[in-house]
């Protein structure tokens, strides 16, 4: 890892203690924090008091862990790099969910992000099918996982008279029947997590003992809960090390339950450390990007020598469609020598899925519904075809044993038993087969496929050829495989088509960044707010996000009745 620490970043690199770093875009935190892991895992002492670094993105962690792995450090036991949720699962509810009343047994994870909760009912007082939907908020009080679910009832705490809701109550009895027969949610860990912490204090302190620095990365991403967690842990007398490090402008998760309030008030608690240098962006992105910035932040400053003095200035352009948009931002890449066009370098990003799919032909298709046995089965193959083999492997075998067994819910342990019951080697060779009658999902679309695996099925003697047939579901649905994993992003050989949540911390040497009017509310109306106030509405960190990626080229495209008022911000 070749990288020298600025004079701020050395601040951050020698300090200890408990403190904040407010880290602009491109200020290169990631760069910092993994030489600050890597310094203090060199000075560790102790073989079983360890170093934990939190990540709330994949993209920083893996980072981090290449940046450790080139500097010859392999992250292993005593220490933890991972999402806030991998360390609470693993250290915290999993080791100790006995403790509480609602578990009879160890609990089956289920709901995003791990396999989805697929209870369907016809009879309409049964409301199991939403239990992924709901959980419970710091006071204990049901809440939705997200404002935009549809629940089969209305949930609400209490009636105008002030008594308990027949719905919420049925709910709450709901939740607590599948907590004892072994099911739980991630949020649900999140809340029982909380609780493990302040019913049992010797809890934090154990942890406390095993870890004596958190380096919490994405910070502002947090919500109430996890941050309460977190605080916990971090006023434990063993404690050496707890620096937290984000930034309030690129806070985009909100819909997801982030509370960027509460980075801002840690901020405000705690010594603090500014990152205003940009290490990714040239001076005239930087000026730009900077208008957005709230009255109360500091202007980024370019200080890579390679890109800061790049000529190109960021242009504002209107658009009838958006694919004249991507033509014209094309145009300009292509008339660029030092930029090569191709999707590791180019991105266009758009704020909402529908847009996405506009552009790419799929505006009619609202959701892609596939059936979720076929999905699954897909999906395994496509981690195949992407080289992650032990995760493909795993991933079909928890079809097959749900198929055999007809249970869609069985826990990893029970898979395991069943798998060495079988026969480990034969089992793994029943899986191989069933891949070897998948066709590759890089060459064909979703509806071809699973005629062309229905085809080769039919013809096999697999051991659960009925069975499977039976499972496997038709789509009428032509459209890109990879882009059914992953409705965030899809690749093309010029450039990358995505979302801005799914690029959040990559570079690009150039972005086209394509918006609507509106999106909950009219983005003129959100600019007139900030222009008058100097708080921005979390859409305009969205556009922040997305125009703080490029290194050299910045393109921002805007309807032709919206262009005027985008220019009030950033045009002097």
């Amino acid at each position: 890892m070749n990288f020298k620490l600025s004079k701020s970043q050395k601040i951050i690199y020698e300090k200890d203690g408990i403190y904040v770093v407010n880290a602009c875009a491109g200020s290169g935190k990631t760069s910092t924090l993994s030489k600050k892991l890597a310094k203090l895992i060199n000075e560790n002492e102790n073989n079983h008091e360890g170093i934990v670094a939190i990540s709330f993105t994949n993209v920083a962690k893996n980072e981090i862990n290449k940046n450790l792995n080139d500097m010859g450090i392999k992250l292993s036991y005593p220490h933890f790099l991972g999402t806030i949720d991998s360390f609470i699962n693993n250290y915290i509810f999993y080791p100790y969910y006995y403790l509480l009343d609602e578990f009879n047994k160890r609990p089956v994870l289920v709901g995003k992000p791990a396999r989805s909760w697929n209870k369907t009912s016809n009879n309409n007082y049964d409301l199991s099918p939403d239990f992924d939907k709901i959980t419970f908020d710091i006071n204990g009080d049901l809440k939705k996982v997200q404002d935009n679910l549809t629940l089969k009832r209305k949930l609400k705490k209490h009636n105008k008279d002030g008594s308990l809701d027949k719905n919420y109550i049925n709910y709450k009895n709901m939740k607590c029947r599948l907590f004892r027969r072994g099911f739980v949610t991630q949020s649900d860990i999140h809340y029982f997590s909380l609780k493990l912490l302040n019913n049992f204090p010797f809890i934090a302190k154990i942890l406390s003992r095993k870890f004596h620095t958190f380096l919490i990365d994405e910070a502002q991403d947090t919500n109430e809960i996890q941050i309460n967690i977190l605080d916990i842990i971090s006023k434990q007398e063993y404690i050496k090390n707890f620096i937290f490090i984000g930034d309030f402008n690129q806070a985009i998760f909100e819909w997801n339950g982030a509370k960027p309030e509460l980075f801002n008030k840690i901020s405000s608690e705690n010594d603090s450390i500014e990152l205003n240098e940009n290490w990714r962006s040239s001076q005239n992105i930087c000026e730009f990007t900077s208008k957005l910035l709230e009255k109360e932040n500091k202007n980024s400053v370019a200080v890579n020598e390679d890109v800061k003095n790049y000529h190109f200035i960021p242009e504002i352009i209107e658009y009838e469609t958006p694919q004249e948009a991507i033509d014209y931002f094309l145009d300009i890449c292509n008339s660029q020598k030092d930029i090569e066009v191709t999707s590791n370098n180019i991105s266009v990003l758009v704020r909402s899925k529908n847009l996405l799919k506009e552009i790419i032909g799929n505006s009619k298709v609202k959701n892609i519904e596939i059936d979720k046995t076929t999905k699954d089965m897909i999906y395994s193959k496509y981690l195949l075809d992407n080289n992650e083999i032990s995760k493909a492997y795993e991933n079909l075998e928890e079809i097959l044993i749900s198929i055999e067994k007809d249970d869609f819910h069985i826990s990893k342990l029970k898979q395991k038993e069943y798998i060495n019951t079988s026969g480990y080697f034969n089992y793994k060779l029943r899986i191989k087969e069933l891949f070897d009658l998948m066709p590759s999902t890089k060459e064909y679309q979703l509806n071809s496929w699973i005629k062309i695996f229905k085809d080769n099925l039919h013809d096999s003697d697999y051991y659960l050829k009925d069975e499977l047939l039976k499972n496997i579901k038709p789509s009428r649905l032509i459209i890109d495989i990879p882009y059914v994993f992953n409705e965030n992003s899809i690749e093309y050989k010029d450039y990358q088509l995505s979302t801005i949540h799914k690029v959040k911390g990559e570079t690009y040497d150039a972005v086209l960044l394509i918006l609507k009017s509106k999106v909950q509310k009219a983005y003129r109306t959100m600019i007139n707010e900030f222009i008058k106030t100097g708080k921005k509405d979390q859409e305009l960190r969205n556009v922040y996000v997305g125009i703080t990626r490029p290194r050299k080229i910045l393109i921002l495209a805007v309807p032709s009745k919206d262009k005027e008022k985008w220019e009030e911000i950033f045009v002097d």
